[in-house]
């Protein structure tokens, strides 16, 4: 969020209400164009309303699902190809893995509820939770409600009845072999780390417990005789009057924690157990999903308001006030740090502390780094037209971007993104305009094959796209 009441203008995805309902398979179509060899695949053919579009982008390609109703039955469709029909799906349950090559989704057929799994159905209950997915994409797990009671199901096992699971649950380490999740018996709040139940408090924190990305450590935050305090293998810390949501944070490393806190009337951060605070003892707020740290642990960031102004801190050290601050981040080595700024009405990117110029609004989820971290793109408001900033450098105009992934090579090279120009939309090339669509509705991404590959939409057709390059 940049400024207390002001946010980065969005763009959403593109809601054509069209749907692809009977997949078809045909020889990709070679076209020659300013940004060399194409070739076009057809998907499916269009004919039908879209209630729920997910898509995932990752080196091994785009994928792109949704939901439609076809003969009065709910069906996923996914790269154009249906799933089979229910009397309803659960519409914010669709999810790929990370790596894209699985999917999932609660479906209901009569009075049961069920989750989906690569088209395949798991055991039916009463009620289902939204699935989750390890990082790998090997697990996978979700509520279920079963006579009056909730249970997890854990890779096709059920774990015991709880009165309640908390929203989002359970969470899996980084390489997936750990699981944890909080849970409710009567009226208190348990967190149970690969099958330990902790002893019981009044609330766990939203969204936690969280495991340290070497997942050797696992942090929550609890809620004790009407104070809030974070747990960190298994050992009580300093008590606050609030803990600040989402800002619960291990370094890579996973020897650091770092959390926004509350005492009466001020925040501070917390640092390795030490209180950070404003130069006249706390801060009138932090922001929100701050602190942060850098790739090698050593530095910590976060924004900070204090007396009407934002800040940005590093290793305790303040950026001059702002009206607002947002978006910070750590080049891939740790050593660059990147923000955006707001004052008034207007918005500036500030690289390693040097403030660019002043736009009247930045593209969400930028500015970003290049893989090496030399590099810093970020997409800019100048009245009705946008521009792309790589490094010193400025793109084309264009009627606004799309609300999908900037990406860059592995090698940091080259750039796509896509954008809107009149009525359709391209995907831009290293600075080169491909081929116009009705619709851009996944990617674009760099794959591991060397191109660049995205999905969209052509008359009635659903297409994927690679671009050779």
């Amino acid at each position: 969020m940049v400024g207390s009441d002001r946010r980065t203008e969005q763009f959403m995805l593109i809601r054509f209400f069209l749907v692809v309902f009977l997949a078809t398979s045909t020889l990709p179509q070679v076209i020659s164009t300013q940004v060399g060899e194409i070739k076009e695949r057809v998907l499916g053919k269009i004919i039908g309303n879209v209630s729920k579009i997910v898509r995932s982008e990752t080196t091994d390609g785009c994928h792109f699902a949704y939901i439609t109703e076809i003969n009065s039955k709910q069906v996923v469709v996914i790269d154009g190809k249906p799933d089979p029909e229910f009397d309803s799906i659960g519409q914010e349950t669709l999810t790929f893995s990370r790596d894209g090559r699985h999917i999932a989704y609660t479906a209901q057929v009569g009075e049961k509820w069920m989750v989906v799994v690569d088209g395949k159905l798991e055991p039916a209950y009463d009620d289902v939770s939204s699935p989750i997915f390890s990082l790998d994409g090997k697990r996978l797990a979700y509520g279920a409600k079963k006579l009056n009671k909730w249970l997890l199901v854990i890779d096709g096992k059920e774990t015991q009845y709880y009165d309640g699971i908390a929203i989002g649950m359970p969470k899996f380490s980084s390489d997936g072999r750990r699981v944890a999740y909080a849970c409710r018996v009567g009226d208190k709040w348990m967190v149970v780390i690969d099958g330990k139940i902790s002893q019981a408090y009044e609330k766990i924190g939203t969204e936690t417990p969280v495991f340290s990305q070497d997942g050797k450590r696992v942090a929550y935050i609890a809620k004790v005789s009407n104070k809030w305090l974070v747990i960190l293998d298994d050992q009580a810390e300093q008590e606050f009057t609030r803990i600040g949501a989402k800002s619960l944070v291990f370094s890579p490393d996973g020897m650091r924690l770092a959390y926004a806190a509350q005492q009466g009337a001020r925040w501070y951060v917390i640092v390795d157990g030490q209180t950070n605070g404003g130069f006249d003892g706390g801060f009138d707020g932090v922001l929100l999903e701050t602190p942060i740290f850098s790739s090698d642990g050593k530095q910590v960031a976060y924004g900070a308001k204090i007396n009407n102004k934002w800040h940005v801190y590093v290793n305790g050290q303040a950026s001059p006030g702002y009206d607002g601050v947002g978006m910070l981040k750590f080049s891939p080595d740790g050593r660059r740090l990147i923000y955006i700024a707001g004052d008034g009405y207007k918005q500036m990117v500030v690289v390693d502390g040097q403030v660019g110029p002043e736009y009247d609004g930045t593209l969400q989820g930028t500015p970003i780094f290049s893989p090496d971290g030399k590099s810093i793109v970020y997409g800019a408001q100048m009245g009705h037209k946008w521009i792309m900033v790589v490094g010193e450098k400025t793109m084309l105009e264009y009627d606004s971007f799309l609300d999908g992934p900037v990406s860059f090579s592995p090698d940091g090279k080259k750039l796509a993104f896509g954008v809107n120009r009149g009525n359709m939309q391209m995907v831009i090339i290293d600075g080169k305009q491909g081929p116009e669509y009705n619709g851009i509705v996944a990617g674009p991404v760099f794959t591991n094959a060397g191109s660049v590959e995205y999905c969209a939409r052509k008359g009635d057709s659903l297409l994927l796209v690679t671009h050779k390059i």
